[in-house]
């Protein structure tokens, strides 16, 4: 009886206990899940970034490159964070900087112009769970004031130090602490050094009399004057051109063309200033029923304004998908009929037809370019170069690297 009774208690409890093993494994599939959708989004943040480095790289700004943990460890060391404290990561990259000073008690900010970096970086803050005490912006850090930090750190490049330095010491506390990876600061001692990791204690203080902002050692030595009005400004010009990328896939394409165009040692697209263009226009010396190319027109923005200025454009640009989209940008204009984009080297069509050129070339086409115009333009034609100048001709006026060129030219067949 007492076995039977047993029995019968032993079907109960498990006809029990089995709800329980289904809740149980609905929260393994769920957790598996997610694991797996964070590691998909993980990868493909990462594709993005590795493209967004080549295109930083044509720049030749500072690519992202990963920090060794042990490196991450020394520079906490020296960072010497306590309660309270705020730092600064310049360049952050995927946060990971920013996550441990955090942890180590700082209230800690990363300055990043890469999207998907920040992206990451965030993910990465989630999942270390100090939402709140570490922020990834995306922003650039020379346009940020520093003043507030009382720790910074930077993984540069030789180029950006001795301006970065002048940005340091004329907006840095007292008592704040940088601690530079690799590269040295050009004028400073270092107070430490941990393989290639470098403090510097370099105490700063700020003091504003007359307008004029002067930086102070911590012996009271005045190291530099400037106007207020001279403040570092920034100078990633490819902050802006981030923005393409966010715009996938109509640019994917665009950013693996001008990878194939670089190493094959090509021109690549590369978006020009509203300013420019717009100085380019005036330039150009538009009047009623000319006709203008432009060589490698892009995303035509300069043959919409030109259009606008009340010619009749044409662009030739060999990348297919700039030439759909400067097609669109037309459309939306409502420029179709005065402004045209062919998919056609320039190098295959006649110009003598055209009253205006404007080129946006590199140095090594620029001789066989100038050879090109000078045996089909006519006398009058009025070339405008952006950027880079030809070998022989002689600018009849320049306006902020923009070139125009007023030389007669006859044709010779």
């Amino acid at each position: 009886m007492d076995a039977k009774k047993s029995e019968n208690e032993l079907i109960q409890r498990q006809e029990v206990e089995k709800p329980r093993s289904y809740i149980k494994y609905p929260s393994l599939f769920l957790s598996i899940l997610a694991g797996t959708l964070i590691l998909l989004i993980k990868i493909l943040l990462f594709i993005f970034i590795v493209l967004f480095n080549v295109f930083v790289g044509l720049s030749k700004e500072a690519p992202w490159i990963a920090t060794r943990p042990e490196t991450f460890k020394r520079i906490i060391s020296l960072a010497k964070v306590r309660a309270g404290s705020r730092a600064a990561d310049i360049g952050s990259g995927d946060g990971r900087l920013v996550i441990l000073l955090a942890l180590a008690g700082a209230e800690a900010h990363g300055y990043e112009i890469n999207p998907f970096l920040v992206l990451l970086s965030q993910l990465n803050i989630r999942q270390a769970r100090v939402t709140g005490k570490a922020f990834v912006h995306w922003k650039n850090f020379w346009g940020e004031d520093l003043s507030k930090f009382d720790i910074v750190t930077v993984y540069g490049v030789p180029k950006i130090m001795e301006r970065l330095e002048k940005k340091l010491k004329s907006e840095l506390k007292t008592g704040a602490r940088v601690i530079s990876n690799v590269y040295t600061f050009p004028t400073w001692s270092q107070a430490k050094k941990e393989d290639n990791i470098y403090l510097y204690e370099q105490w700063v203080t700020r003091s504003v009399t007359k307008g004029k902002e002067e930086t102070q050692d911590n012996k009271g030595t005045y190291l530099e004057s400037k106007n207020r009005e001279q403040k570092t400004k920034p100078i990633n010009r490819f902050l802006r051109y981030s923005f393409i990328l966010l715009f996938f896939p109509v640019t994917f394409p665009i950013v693996l063309f001008n990878i194939f165009a670089y190493l094959f040692k090509g021109a690549v697209f590369v978006p020009t200033k509203r300013g420019t263009v717009k100085r380019i226009v005036d330039m150009a010396g538009v009047k009623p029923g000319m006709k203008a190319a432009d060589l490698g027109s892009g995303d035509g923005r300069l043959v919409i304004a030109l259009a606008e200025a009340g010619v009749e454009a044409h662009g030739y640009e060999i990348n297919p998908f700039l030439v759909w989209l400067s097609k669109q940008n037309i459309a939306r204009a409502g420029l179709r009929g005065k402004a045209f984009v062919h998919r056609k080297s320039y190098w295959d069509e006649d110009l003598s037809k055209f009253d205006i050129v404007t080129v946006y070339g590199v140095p090594k086409i620029m001789e066989r370019l100038e050879e090109k115009l000078a045996r089909e333009l006519r006398k009058d034609t009025r070339i405008i170069s952006n950027m880079y100048t030809f070998p022989t001709w002689s600018p009849s006026k320049m306006d902020d690297r923009v070139y125009l060129y007023e030389r007669r030219v006859n044709r010779k067949h």
